[in-house]
Formats: C-alpha cells, sequence, structure tokens
C-alpha cells in the first residue's frame, strides 16, 4: 500500500525490503541530530585504531608496525577532562544501532540450525518484536552491543555484545504461565541461541543518529575454538535452552559473560572484563584470542580444559561475588600503566545477616606490563572499597524506596590514572560520579577484611566504611538523569567512554531486544569540568547521599591537555568546522527530518535507515523544488 503527502511517496513494501526482511519496528525513535566531526589527534601521530590497518599502496605490513620497544611507540592520546562550564548539562545527540541479523556478528550462524529457525521465523512474524509484545522474548535482529564501550580514536569505538540472547526462567514463567510454561519452576537461564559467541563490535556515528557497524570480531580461544556464552559451572545460573524449555545444558569451562571493555594504549590489544568467575582478561582485539584470562585463586582450577590460560591471582574474596554480579566496570588509566576493576554489586550472600542492604563493593587495581604490541601481562596489586549511592538518591523510581539490590554499578572511563567516571544505575535513572583511588584510599589488602565479606557485613547498609577505620575511593556527583533536562533514556546504560572533546557517551544493553528496543548510544556534554570541583550553583546538582561534597575549583582541577587546544578560561575547545560544512550537515538534518515528518504510514523506527538515503534526499528537495514553483 502506498501513501502520497506532500509529494513524497515512500511505500510500506519497499521499506520493509529496504531493512532486508527485517523492519525496524523495535528500534526507539532517535533524535535527529548534526552528524559531529572526526575526531583529531594531538601531539606525536597515534597508531591506527584497532579495525583500521593502513597499509602501503603496494600492499605489505602496516606503515606503523615498526620493531617493537617501548621507545617507538607513540604516547597514547591524552584523556581530554574538562568541558565549558555552562552548568547546564546537554543531551547532545543519541545514536541507535539498524536493525543487524545476529549472524553478521557471528558469521557461523547461517548454518546452526536454531539460528536459522529463529531467523525465519523473526522475519515472518514480528509481533514480539514490536512495542508492548513479549519483553521476554529476543529479537533476532536486535543484537545487543552495549555491554561496554570504549573509544578507540579517529572516530571508532568498540562495543561488547555479552553472552548472548537469554531470558530469566522466573520472569518468563510470571509473565505468562500458559505459553512458557514450561519454565515454571525452574531458577535459570534460557540461552535461546546456545552457539552464538561473545564478540567485540566495531562502530562509529553515521548520519541520521545511526550506529554503522564496521566488523565484529567474536572471541576465540588460543587455537581459535569459539568461546561460548554459557556458564561455567554450578556457582552459575543453571542455563537451560530457549524459553528454559527442556532439560540443562552442559556448562562450559571456557563460557564468558563480558561486560565492559578499554583498549590498552600504544597495543593491538584490550582488556576485557566479566561476570561469570569474575574475571579480567586480555584480548586481542583484531584477532579475538583471549591470551589470558585472570580469575580468584580458588576459582582457576574449576576451570581446567577452558582454551585459553587460566591464571589465579585474583583476591579469594572475589570468588563470592554474586550470580550475574561480577566484574561489570573497567578503566584502564590513560598512561596504561594500570587498570580499575569494580564489582556490579557487593560481594557475598544477599540473605545473609547484614550483607542484603550493605552498599559496600569492592574494586581492585592490576599492573599492565607490556612486552609487544601483541603481549601484555596483568599483575595484581590492590583491592579497595566503593560506597554505592543509598536508596534515598534513587528518586524517579515508581517504587520507593529502592532495594539496594537494584542498584549496579555497570561501567567506567578513566579521567586520569588515579580518577574515572562511574555509572551507577537503578530503576529509571542514572548517576555519574568521579571517582578518586588516591593514596588516602585504604588497601583491603592490609586490612582484616582482605579475604572475607566482613566489611560489608559490618556496614550493613546503614553506617559508611570510615566507622571501621577504612578510607573508601572518594566520589563526587556529576550528573543525574533525575535532574536533568531532555534525558529521556532508559536507566540500562552499562557502557561508558569519553569522546575527544570531553563528552561522554553512555550505551544501553537491550538484551537483544527483550528491553524493547535497539542499541542506543547517548552523547552528553556535563557542562562543567570532570574534576568534580564546586564551579556551578549548588542547585546545579541533587546531590546523591553519600556523595563527597565538592571543594572549590582550584587551577589544578583544570587538569590535562585538550586535544584542540584550550580557551583563555582553560577549557576544552570543541572542534570547529568550517562554515560551508556546518552549513552542508544542517541542510541534511533538515531534510532528514521532513522525510520523517512527511510520511505518517512509516514508523519512525523504520525510518532510522531510510531517512537519508540519497533517493529520499532527492525527492524532498524535489518536492521543495515543486512547491516553490507552484508558489511562484
Amino acid at each position: 500500500m502506498g501513501t502520497s503527502v506532500n509529494r513524497l511517496e515512500v511505500s510500506e513494501a519497499s521499506a520493509l525490503a529496504t531493512l532486508g526482511g527485517y523492519a525496524a519496528v523495535n528500534a526507539p525513535s532517535v533524535a535527529v541530530t548534526p552528524r559531529r566531526p572526526q575526531p583529531v589527534g594531538h601531539g606525536a601521530p597515534v597508531p591506527p585504531p584497532l579495525g583500521d590497518r593502513r597499509r602501503r599502496r603496494g600492499g605489505g605490513r602496516p606503515q606503523h608496525r615498526l620493531e617493537w620497544s617501548r621507545s617507538t611507540l607513540p604516547p597514547p592520546p591524552p584523556a581530554p577532562n574538562a568541558t565549558a562550564a555552562t552548568c547546564a548539562p546537554t543531551v547532545e545527540g543519541t545514536y541507535a544501532l539498524p536493525p543487524t541479523p545476529l549472524h553478521e556478528l557471528n558469521p557461523w550462524l547461517t548454518k546452526d540450525a536454531a539460528a536459522v529457525a529463529w531467523a525465519a521465523a523473526s522475519a515472518a512474524d514480528l509481533a514480539d518484536c514490536h512495542p508492548g509484545g513479549d519483553v521476554f522474548v529476543p529479537c533476532y535482529a536486535t543484537p545487543a552491543v552495549g555491554s561496554g564501550l570504549a573509544r578507540l580514536g579517529r572516530g571508532r569505538f568498540v562495543g561488547l555484545t555479552d553472552r548472548g540472547p537469554n531470558q530469566d526462567c522466573e520472569d518468563l514463567a510470571d509473565a505468562d504461565p500458559v505459553r512458557h510454561a514450561a519454565a515454571a519452576g525452574k531458577d535459570g537461564k534460557g540461552f535461546y541461541l546456545p552457539a552464538f559467541s561473545p564478540a567485540l563490535v566495531y562502530f562509529k556515528f553515521a548520519s541520521c543518529g545511526r550506529l554503522k557497524v564496521s566488523k565484529s570480531v567474536p572471541l576465540v580461544g588460543t587455537a581459535g575454538e569459539r568461546i561460548s556464552g554459557l556458564p561455567n559451572g554450578d556457582r552459575d545460573d543453571t542455563p537451560y535452552g530457549a524459553n528454559c524449555a527442556g532439560a540443562p545444558l552442559a556448562t562450559d569451562v571456557g563460557g564468558i559473560d563480558p561486560e565492559d571493555v578499554a583498549p590498552i594504549p600504544g597495543t593491538d590489544l584490550l582488556v576485557v572484563v566479566e561476570e561469570y568467575s569474575p574475571s579480567i582478561m586480555v584480548v586481542h582485539g583484531r584477532t579475538g584470542v583471549v591470551h589470558a584470562r585472570y580469575v580468584p585463586a580458588p576459582i582457576a582450577p574449576l576451570l581446567a580444559g577452558a582454551p585459553y590460560p587460566v591464571i589465579g591471582s585474583l583476591p579469594a574474596v572475589f570468588a563470592d561475588r554474586r550470580k550475574n554480579r561480577g566484574f561489570e566496570s573497567l578503566a584502564v588509566a590513560p598512561s596504561g600503566a594500570h587498570l580499575f576493576a569494580v564489582l556490579q554489586s557487593p560481594l557475598g550472600d544477599k540473605k545473609a545477616p547484614g550483607l542484603k542492604k550493605t552498599s559496600v563493593v569492592r574494586g581492585l587495581k592490576m599492573r599492565i606490563e607490556v612486552t609487544s604490541r601483541d603481549e601484555a601481562a596483568l599483575v595484581y596489586d590492590s583491592q579497595f572499597a566503593l560506597e554505592a549511592s543509598s536508596p534515598a538518591a534513587w528518586t524517579a523510581a515508581a517504587k520507593q524506596p529502592v532495594k539496594p539490590t537494584k542498584i549496579k554499578l555497570s561501567a567506567a572511563v578513566a579521567v586520569t590514572d588515579d580518577a574515572f567516571v562511574l555509572l551507577e544505575r537503578a530503576p529509571s535513572q542514572v548517576l555519574l560520579y568521579r571517582v578518586d583511588v588516591g593514596a588516602a584510599t585504604t588497601n583491603l589488602d592490609a586490612t582484616t577484611y582482605a579475604d572475607n565479606t566482613g566489611l560489608e557485613a559490618a556496614t550493613g547498609g546503614t553506617q559508611r566504611v570510615s566507622a571501621f577505620g577504612v578510607a573508601a575511593a572518594e566520589k563526587r556527583l556529576l550528573w543525574n538523569s533525575a535532574a536533568a533536562p531532555g534525558w529521556t533514556g532508559v536507566a540500562q546504560q552499562e557502557g561508558l567512554a569519553m569522546d575527544a572533546d570531553g563528552s561522554l557517551l553512555m550505551i544501553s544493553d537491550n538484551d537483544f531486544g527483550i528491553e524493547d528496543g535497539a542499541t542506543i548510544v547517548t552523547r552528553l556534554d556535563l557542562g562543567r569540568s570532570l574534576s568534580g570541583c564546586d564551579e556551578c550553583p549548588a542547585d546545579a546538582l541533587t546531590v546523591a547521599a553519600g556523595n563527597v561534597t565538592p571543594g572549590a575549583c582550584t587551577a589544578a582541577d583544570v587538569d590535562v591537555e585538550c586535544p584542540f587546544g584550550v580557551k583563555k578560561s582553560g577549557r576544552c575547545r570543541k572542534h570547529k568546522r568550517s562554515k560551508d560544512k556546518k552549513k552542508k550537515e544542517n541542510k541534511n538534518v533538515e531534510l532528514c527530518a521532513r522525510v520523517v515528518a512527511s510520511v505518517p504510514t512509516l514508523d519512525p523506527r523504520q525510518a532510522v535507515r531510510l531517512v537519508c538515503t540519497r533517493r529520499l534526499k532527492a525527492k524532498a528537495e524535489a518536492a521543495d523544488a515543486a512547491a516553490i514553483e507552484e508558489r511562484g
């Protein structure tokens, strides 16, 4: 059926055909924003990012690939650390991942019987993937690539898929006891596609608020073995097949559930943290090979037979992580000297006395020892305590007060070598903090709490760790979604990165369509220095309970170099575009917006991939010309 509005014709059939058979009915409406300029390097030349190896015209080895030594490596670009102090946080734009079949992330799925059947069913019946459909059923064409996020430079980013499409058996049974009768009485996860391998997904921002995937690199073992997302053993959720039907699946000692990612400067390597063991991994960014997996000492023997080296060098107490609450936040220092990894939630059984309401979350520091562009080792350094925001800080949730178990620490990005921005979330709300792990922070290895959860139990959610002689990492609130104008995003933000101009990027985890939408990246300008110092009026932020009161700004708070130079005020300067380029970008955005507004039968979610095609631009321009001629 076709329609004609304002001389612009688009048929639903052609729209679906353009989408390759996968209607974008589950992608949210995306704000059309001007294309941002690509970041420009600063200082010494930076090697091409992962996935962008430029070769000589005559072929051969990459130009930058010299015999490795620390002296031949260019310094990493500095971490931009400040934006103009407007004291007005701004949502600068959003970008959505268009419908993308899962076999584009795992090519072998085209030969997997379960994947082929699911793809056919999804193309024929999209009811479950419409907004308002069965929110506990994943969708074949809405992959999750937002379990982690990192900037690689030159406008390129890398995201994580996590373990693959999965469902909570209890949620299924509660949602529809008839349709999901097979899930009744089961405490575990339904793995819709057990053959799926967690993957690194490289992308950049494209026009009309889209994410453009450049390539996907599934994680593999030392000899190239596919790595699954299945649990490692009985310490994890019991795995079942799709919709939790049938008998339990076999566990996999090599399976991983990746949750955050960060590059090691000057190398082709990435650090990835995951939840199952929990563990920290060194992964090759171009091949996906897991070089090593670092786990708590008692866990290493349980993973014998994994298709990669397993090293039990983390403190034993981290083996007490709660199910699905392992390492979720990762920050690699700009110098590349070390990293910080933080758990998603407190340690210990939440049913144990004092642990249900505790807000104490542990993190650790590891040194990074690079031996070549393709080799690096991690060496355990120390562990520290963080205090998650108290339930009183979470004002946007429908159910009040928010249960402590609903508060999650979900992403991080380094600001300096000893500080990072941390993303906390709870139902309907997101908080961003600057966290400083300085000399004043207590090394828990030097206390009686090094190998037990006594600190978590002692605080019990009612006392600060300072009452027990422990100095937690210092937190300063930077942003509160409940007090942010223009914020309409979902609370399940699980990745955080910093762009070249100091703006922050958050990425949502849509759980492969279970969260009823596409993966979305949101760009924020905090309107203030990432130092967290007091440069704005007192009412600019709603200070969360337990937050350190910001001090007055000093010269040191202006932080580090800026990639595009510094204004007189000491703040980072935005990259300047030419007037002609700005004019062209604005014209394109206006045309795209006009197409969306002119076609009422075209679902805005379908328009994500359609509005900026040359054909539609030409029609919009022709319609404008015809209108001018008629008026003339």
